[in-house]
């Protein structure tokens, strides 16, 4: 089940759904309930994987922080953080790290954050999202409230110690995180010259890591 960051939407992913689907019973993107909030997301999400069997948490970007939430609620199930945050080792964590944080308060208006694909210049945003992707991916991510940049979560003190693998779109998006996971004694791929929405522009690339990965901790 692949957790989609809030600030993309469930709709950028669904190449990479079609893609994991392929020889499998089944593959799905959890949706974004509204209103937006990481309580309200955690235990959306943890009550659809709560249905399903044998469900593989596949968590990418700002959806990092939340999926230890959501496997803790559901029996703990494998997660493969996709070139994903990860949150503190424990107690509150932040969802937005403060210095991204400024910027998206200077970017808010009326309190609504941009589309994420209008976050930057176009042509710095074009280096993840080539060609007409960029414009396929602009119709369809949504506008994020500013109270969900500002929101935090809690984490179990263990978390690190479940079945976790980490996917990395290059080595240097999630540079820390890498770190974090190869201490962690996860398994790790790295998939070289790939950039941070690789999931979205070569799903099949993405689909065959993230089934690697499943298989090591499932």
């Amino acid at each position: 089940m692949v957790l989609p960051s809030p600030f993309l939407g469930p709709a950028a992913y669904a190449p990479l759904v079609s893609a994991l689907a392929v020889g499998t019973d089944s593959a799905s993107v959890a949706t974004v309930p509204e209103p937006l909030t990481a309580v309200g997301l955690t235990e959306s999400w943890a009550a659809v994987a709560n249905s399903l069997e044998d469900v593989v948490l596949v968590p990418h970007s700002n959806a990092g922080h939340l999926a230890p939430g959501v496997s803790e609620t559901c029996g703990r199930p494998p997660v493969v953080f996709m070139d994903a945050a990860l949150p503190a080792s424990s107690g509150r964590s932040p969802l937005v790290p403060p210095g991204l944080l400024s910027l998206l308060t200077e970017l808010a208006v009326d309190e609504q954050l941009p589309r994420w694909t209008r976050w930057w210049p176009r042509e710095q945003v074009e280096h993840v999202l080539p060609g007409d992707w960029f414009d396929r991916i602009d119709a369809v991510v949504p506008r994020v409230p500013l109270a969900y940049a500002e929101d935090s979560v809690v984490v179990a003190d263990d978390w690190e110690r479940g079945r976790c693998a980490y996917l990395a779109f290059g080595a240097e998006t999630y540079a820390d995180e890498l770190t974090r996971a190869e201490e962690a004694g996860w398994p790790v791929r790295i998939l070289e010259g790939a950039r941070h929405l690789h999931c979205v522009v070569d799903p099949d690339d993405t689909a065959r890591a993230v089934r690697s990965l499943g298989a090591l901790v499932g």
